[in-house]
């Protein structure tokens, strides 16, 4: 977890796909509209920094199920956005990288 971002997952070994959601709390944004603003940068951030991951799970043969949820109260900058995504992604990178030497 990278404050304001939580990443939940789920690792399958076989296939080679990626699938990923995101939410944000209508209890710290009852509008709509900035729910939505929050996921269209959630979204944009991982489409333009994904190409590692799926590299990954390309090359380890395997199934990734991902769930973004936004947990802070406040609308973020998309460059702090982008940061934060990164973070994650990198973190995630970097244990898929550590189980898959360990199931060698």
């Amino acid at each position: 977890m990278v404050f304001p971002i939580r990443l939940i997952y789920h690792h399958v070994s076989g296939g080679s796909e990626i699938k990923a959601g995101f939410t944000v709390s209508s209890k710290n944004f009852p509008r709509a509209v900035d729910r939505n603003r929050i996921k269209r940068l959630c979204r944009e951030s991982y489409r333009l920094q994904k190409r590692e991951l799926e590299s990954v799970v390309l090359k380890n043969e395997s199934t990734l199920h991902l769930f973004l949820i936004y947990t802070g109260r406040e609308i973020v900058s998309y460059k702090e956005m982008a940061g934060r995504i990164k973070q994650v992604l990198d973190k995630l990178v970097r244990l898929l990288n550590e189980n898959h030497i360990s199931n060698i």
